[in-house]
């Protein structure tokens, strides 16, 4: 633990020194350079380590930190100015007006109220995560099946390189937010809740990017805060903040690849269109989605490309050289060549890619599943994600969503048929705080998506904005066009945001209208009481009300017992009905034991290395469907009721569970 503090402060140290020899303009651009450097030594570092074969060595990251260290010591040494630039003592700093704090308070109290209002709401709702993410295990599927579990197989075998998995998912995706995961998991003792600190420190960063796009549109600091922090009070994004996953890393890099973006076309300095590039490479090293959001980026810069020219064309030469150095150090390591070498494709084998895309449709098919998806994504949005559910919230969200539902069933459009769909839309669907279903929550329809399209079509709005706000919508439908629906796709929407919140310091926080601003109010006021129920009661426990299971088990159990089965009750709290089969699981298999694994995709894997990842999983079937003999050396087999392996007496650990049926364990035999 005390390596990993030491490591720790080595590359902060490191990111801030050359953080501060760019120069950066401003506490945001600083804060947000600072984010990216930092994540790109850690990345460069895991893959440094990984090529080592000591990827679970807290000594060869240390090592290598101080060789980071070390080597960014040196331009500092030799050039002058680089030296004056990281003494910040050094720099002459402009005199701040006296006038400065009687000319914040003339700012009208509208404009003080909301963001007060909100920025409350965000550092209470902070803290309860905090709380959540330090006291609990990861619980969610997707960690437990995906993102940890593909953790834990790289630090068993000491590197990122390929390995057979039943979920694709765990060698297709790509491998960046894996590595900050395993790093988090590495020097703080092998502590798997703080492998959540990666996505709780991306809701902070993404939030503090929204914050200097809008600035950079133009809008004032209050204007330009209020809407960073609606960002952080969606729904989707509070039940994201503290989970293992990927999708707000995914987003803070797309953040700050904007932000960057927009400086360079206002400064034409090389240094921001390459940290745009850095942020945009990282952002395709978390997941290949990060392409689905370029059109929309695009879209957003149209109105700066106006600006005057870039001077020179060794200048044009050596930034085209940089972008491909960078998205080359990044991208082929991370997993795409390892994709285009095993599978002929960077986004995976085909079957994959024609579940998940409709990349391998037809046009027609495409444009007829994309214009229902549209309509789907719509009455997702239209709900009161994050309320405790309740008979009032219930009647509530079924009215509001009535007249709807009757104009769409009139036109005869059936949106809860199979059709373009992975995962069937229901007009009741449930509305409560999870970090697969929800969506924005009442922030999001009532307030975002209005002042998108006030943005769009309003005269006054200025055309930077305007272009934001077409780039939301194109954001929108891309998403509805580009995949068959999924409810779980409301977390992709959180890197739409970045483009639907900057317009509500132009609209809604610039009303001038008393009832506009009454609106404003009390949609705030409902979005607050919103966010702090969905930290409070989220799906699977309560803040208020403790964990019965849990408590029951503190109660009835001698201490050293409940210590040792207090993991798996907190990861099994999404799921109790598999409680039982990993408790037996646990007092059979001992806790260094090798065990070959034959089970289908939806198993939670991670929940078999045991606390600590003490036991090896030997993984025999490809999610290809290809098996393989099982090795020799293993211990127990530990299969699902497909496996030919099966045999008369195994021990039955949990039957026909509804999300990855029936498992057997069997001790393994002279005959096998």
């Amino acid at each position: 633990m005390f390596l990993g503090f030491i490591t720790l402060i080595v590359l902060i140290f490191t990111a801030g020194l050359l953080t501060r020899m760019l120069r950066p303009q401003g506490r945001v651009e600083s804060l947000l350079t600072f984010t990216l450097l930092w994540s790109l030594l850690v990345v460069l570092i895991g893959f440094a380590v990984s090529a080592a074969g000591a990827l679970g060595n807290l000594a060869w990251w240390l090592g290598l930190s101080l060789a980071a260290a070390i080597l960014s010591l040196i331009p500092p040494a030799v050039n002058r100015s680089l030296r004056e630039a990281c003494l910040p003592w050094r720099e002459a700093r402009p005199a701040r007006p006296k006038s400065h704090r009687a000319l914040r308070w003339r700012v009208p109290p509208f404009e003080r109220l909301i963001p007060f209002l909100l920025g409350g709401t965000v550092a209470l709702a902070a803290v309860l995560n905090l709380v959540v993410l330090v006291t609990l295990k990861p619980a969610t599927p997707d960690s437990l099946q995906y993102h940890l579990a593909r953790m834990a197989f790289y630090l068993q075998q000491g590197s990122l390189r390929y390995f057979d998995a039943p979920y694709w998912a765990m060698v297709v995706h790509p491998k960046v937010a894996t590595v900050f995961q395993l790093f988090l998991y590495i020097i703080t003792g092998r502590n798997d809740s703080l492998t959540q600190l990666a996505q709780f420190a991306a809701y902070f960063a993404a939030m503090l990017s929204v914050f200097g796009i809008t600035g950079r549109l133009g809008a004032s600091r209050e204007g330009s805060l209020a809407a960073a922090l609606v960002s952080g009070l969606f729904t989707i994004t509070l039940m994201e903040a503290v989970t293992a996953q990927n999708d707000l890393i995914l987003t803070a890099f797309v953040g700050c690849a904007l932000y960057f973006l927009l400086a360079y076309f206002t400064s034409r300095e090389v240094k921001h269109l390459l940290l745009s590039a850095l942020a945009f490479a990282l952002a395709l090293g978390v997941k290949s989605t990060a392409m689905l959001a370029l059109p929309a980026l695009l879209i957003a810069i149209v109105p700066f490309l106006h600006g005057r020219k870039t001077a020179g064309g060794r200048f044009t030469i050596g930034a085209a050289l940089g972008i491909i150095v960078i998205f080359t150090a990044i991208l082929l390591p991370a997993g795409y060549w390892d994709n285009i070498s095993r599978f002929g494709h960077p986004l995976g084998p085909e079957p994959v890619r024609r579940e998940h895309t409709q990349l391998e449709t037809s046009l027609p098919e495409m444009a007829g599943t994309g214009m229902l998806n549209m309509l789907r994504y719509g009455m997702d949005f239209f709900a009161l994600d994050g309320m405790a559910p309740s008979k009032l919230t219930t009647s509530v969200q079924l009215g509001m969503r009535a007249l709807p539902q009757r104009i769409i069933t009139a036109a005869g459009i059936e949106l809860e048929a199979v059709r373009g769909s992975r995962i069937d839309f229901s007009f009741k669907r449930w509305y409560g705080a999870n970090e697969n279903f929800s969506f924005w929550g009442i922030l999001g329809f009532a307030l975002a998506w209005p002042c998108v399209w006030i943005a769009l079509l309003s005269r006054r709005t200025p055309r930077e904005v305007r272009a934001f706000a077409l780039a939301a919508l194109a954001f929108f439908v891309i998403q509805a066009f580009a995949s068959p629906y999924d409810m779980l796709r409301g977390r992709y929407f959180m890197t739409g945001a970045l483009f639907a919140v900057p317009p509500l310091a132009f609209t809604a926080f610039a009303a001038r209208n008393r009832l506009a601003r009454g609106y404003v109010l009390l949609a705030v006021l409902l979005g607050c009481l919103s966010a702090l129920c969905a930290v409070t009661f989220r799906d699977g426990y309560s803040l208020v009300t403790p964990d019965p299971v849990l408590e029951q088990a503190r109660i009835q159990l001698p201490d050293a017992q409940y210590q040792r089965v207090r993991p798996l009750l907190q990861w099994t709290r999404e799921d109790r009905e598999s409680l039982p089969a990993l408790a037996q699981f646990s007092d059979i298999v001992p806790e260094h034991a090798s065990v070959a694994v034959d089970v289908n995709q939806n198993v939670p894997l991670y929940w078999f290395f045991g606390d600590g990842l003490t036991r090896t999983l030997i993984p025999i079937r490809s999610f290809l469907g290809e098996r393989r003999d099982v090795p020799g050396d293993a211990e127990y087999l530990l299969y699902s009721d497909d496996s030919p392996f099966r045999q008369p007496g195994d021990i039955l650990l949990v039957r026909n569970h509804p999300f990855y049926g029936t498992l057997y364990l069997h001790l393994m035999r002279p005959s096998y």
